[in-house]
């Protein structure tokens, strides 16, 4: 009987465990780097800062023209020096987000919003932990120019899957344990 209760007891535990540290996945609280990278993608020009992401953001600037914000997820990049802002034609030039953290993965990154003529989703490449953003040889303007749109992989369940799952593993508990008592 004893073995019983604690096999239900260590069950119960471990929900309540792993509830406490389940997440849908975003920046928030982890560590990101933005670099400038010019003349290719190889190339960082400048590291442009690191920092914490918060859901008030993480911001850097870039030479005084651009601010590149990072929040939980999504990526802004706004023109703040009040003229248009002219990206050399290079085999890149622009900006590269790296998540030092690592985790959870980035899946996907989508183009929310843009007034920046000829920029399109092929301006953006992205892996587990890095996005990059190619603005050779455009054009932007004062004000919110890029949204970009973040979505990651579930580093573990959701809270209500978890939930789900410990209720159905409570409610087999006796199935459960009468099979190994018998």
């Amino acid at each position: 009987m004893r073995t019983k209760r604690t096999i239900v007891f260590s069950l119960a535990i471990a929900l309540f465990v792993f509830a406490g540290q389940a997440f849908a996945g975003s920046l928030d609280g982890d560590t990101v780097t933005v670099n400038y990278l010019y003349p290719d993608i190889n190339t960082v020009y400048q590291v442009l800062g690191t920092g914490t992401v918060t859901p008030a953001g993480f911001t850097t600037n870039s030479f005084g023209q651009h601010n590149f914000t990072v929040y939980p997820s999504e990526i802004t990049l706004t023109n703040v020096v009040g003229q248009d802002v002219n990206f050399l034609s290079a085999s890149f030039n622009g900006y590269q987000m790296v998540n030092d953290t690592g985790s959870p993965a980035i899946t996907g990154v989508s183009v929310a919003f843009s007034d920046v003529a000829g920029f399109s989703a092929s301006d953006v490449s992205f892996d587990a932990t890095d996005v990059w953003l190619n603005m050779q040889g455009l054009v932007t303007t004062p004000g919110l120019d890029i949204q970009l749109d973040l979505q990651f992989a579930s580093a573990t369940p959701e809270p209500g899957t978890l939930l789900l799952f410990g209720t159905a593993l409570l409610g087999m508990a006796p199935l459960i344990l009468r099979r190994i008592t018998s």
